[in-house]
């Protein structure tokens, strides 16, 4: 009976006691840093949650634009448009290789994609015949749905960019057809205003995508009735935003010998790059690169030979300008690099899937701090 009175009475042995660190006792500066230095996806939000002090220092203004300016890795990524049942993904890209990096669920089907800028995508349902716009950020799931415009336009091109002198984020609208007009919504007002109603006599566009390189707008234009018309008449139209003057560049004039001509333009940096291509007289594809400044003043100019027979599908273009992705046709449907300044093509890779377009992409938290924009938990 003593024995068992004894072991009874003898301590159990207790794992070693730790204190969770606190972290309110260090200088906010110190904080600050070590929070930006997170990664936006996941981790950072859980952050919001850890106490009011960090949920109100990560969802400020001053933060989300520390966290958007801050030294970025030296892996690209781009949001990449399949043909396959309009899915999307964002790729990582590097001196390999397109990598696939996480996929993409839209809150809607049948998603077109307009634009991206620091992490929001800018798109549209293409189920929705009155083109509702939305501004979603993936990282935090976060979804801006856009008021509608005060002139209703079935067929329309846009462009979505970041407004370095108001600070503010920016949607452009112009017909297609019909009256002539252009409209901006900003996101700080949250409303558009119409600030042109006429423009150059090249003012009708086929195309349903603006660029923005260095606070000037640029699309492609026709004054014909029908694009299939107009070989000979499409012009680079460019809007600048600060003194709203509009300038228009003829493009390289097609012969009627030429048939099948299509165009497509992107722009990065400071440069805008018109991509073309055309059946010549012996049926065979070529194509054309021609690269301007922000004045559409040719830097540039690219013709592949009569003898090339293998059509390339212009997708993007990187941060930098300095190289344009292009796929080519097939069952491989390689991707294949060209060298703005050394005007000629690498191979990079292969690619399973056919991709429509491809967006320089990064992760951000901006709209965490828009009260307006809702929560998606769900999608990601």
């Amino acid at each position: 009976m003593a024995r068992r009175l004894f072991r009874r009475r003898m301590p159990r042995h207790q794992p070693p006691q730790y204190s969770s660190p606190d972290y309110s006792s260090l200088p906010g500066e110190i904080q600050e840093q070590i929070l930006l230095k997170l990664q936006c996806f996941k981790s950072i939000l859980t952050c919001t949650s850890v106490c009011k002090s960090w949920h109100a220092l990560i969802k400020s203004r001053g933060f989300i634009a520390m966290h958007l300016s801050r030294p970025q890795s030296n892996a690209e990524y781009f949001l990449c448009s399949y043909f396959e049942l309009f899915s999307h993904s964002i790729l990582c890209y590097n001196s390999l290789r397109l990598e696939s990096y996480r996929d993409l669920i839209f809150p809607v089907r049948w998603v077109k994609v307009l634009g991206s800028c620091h992490g929001l995508i800018c798109y549209t349902n293409l189920d929705d015949v009155f083109s509702q716009i939305y501004l979603w950020n993936p990282t935090i799931r976060k979804l801006k749905i856009l008021p509608k415009s005060k002139y209703f336009s079935k067929w329309a091109a846009y462009g979505f960019w970041y407004d370095t002198i108001s600070d503010d984020y920016k949607v452009a609208k112009i017909p297609c057809t019909g009256v002539f007009g252009v409209e901006v919504y900003s996101l700080s007002g949250n409303s558009w205003d119409l600030i042109a109603t006429s423009g150059p006599s090249y003012s009708k566009t086929y195309f349903d995508k603006v660029l923005h390189v260095n606070g000037t707008l640029y699309w492609l234009a026709s004054d014909e009735k029908y694009w299939w018309d107009s070989r000979k008449n499409w012009r680079i139209i460019s809007l600048n935003m600060k003194n709203l003057m509009f300038r228009d560049t003829l493009l390289w004039p097609v012969e009627k010998s030429r048939s099948g001509v299509k165009f497509d333009m992107l722009g990065a940096g400071s440069r805008v790059i018109l991509l073309f291509s055309f059946i010549n007289n012996s049926g065979t594809d070529q194509m054309g690169i021609h690269v301007y400044d922000e004045n559409l003043k040719e830097l540039y100019r690219y013709e592949s030979g009569s003898s090339e027979k293998e059509f390339l599908r212009p997708l993007g273009v990187r941060n930098s300008g300095n190289e344009v992705l292009l796929q080519k046709l097939g069952t491989d449907a390689p991707i294949v690099v060209f060298d703005v300044g050394e005007l000629k093509f690498k191979e990079f890779c292969s690619s399973t899937k056919t991709i429509v377009r491809a967006i320089p992409f990064v992760e951000t938290l901006v709209l965490l701090g828009n009260g307006d924009s809702r929560s998606l938990p769900n999608a990601r």
